[in-house]
């Protein structure tokens, strides 16, 4: 006996409809975190500000890392007091607190640091293309799960 009228609606609108918000939030945060770090590194990296970066002390989760510091450009007229220093391929992270690193770029207005020969803006909108792809998996999944579990109460 198939599942009734009722059932089917009710788990479209517990399972399947929730899975919509959620695939579809998920797709926004990607695309807007990825736009975001794509042309920010992109300027920075293409005619951003030269200078260097100073680490302050170690930020540890599960290994420790010195993303975190000082930028100071090379003619001293801009400083940016908690920068964080990004790579995706552009050089060898700093290893302990006070290192200075350099040459470094950041965008006008931006607070994350990059080496100047840094891919981050070529990889970064992947991440974007990654949204919609994360939306319809999630959906599908809900969808799947809803088919199941209809299956075994019909």
């Amino acid at each position: 006996m198939p599942p009734s009228r009722f059932r089917r609606h009710l788990t479209l609108w517990l399972i399947v409809g929730p899975a919509w918000v959620l695939g579809v939030a998920l797709a926004f945060a990607l695309v807007a975190a990825g736009a975001s770090m794509t042309i920010d590194s992109w300027r920075a990296t293409h005619g951003g500000i030269r200078g260097e970066f100073t680490t302050s002390g170690p930020e540890c989760f599960r290994r420790c890392t010195w993303n975190d510091g000082e930028f100071r450009s090379y003619d001293r007229t801009y400083e940016i007091a908690d920068a964080s220093l990004w790579s995706l391929g552009g050089g060898d992270r700093p290893r302990a607190t006070g290192v200075t690193v350099y040459p470094v770029v950041v965008a006008p207005g931006g607070e994350n640091v990059y080496y100047p020969d840094d891919k981050t803006w070529m990889f970064a909108w992947l991440m974007s293309a990654a949204g919609p792809i994360v939306c319809w998996l999630v959906v599908a999944r809900a969808r799947g799960f809803r088919d199941r579990l209809l299956e075994r109460a019909g």
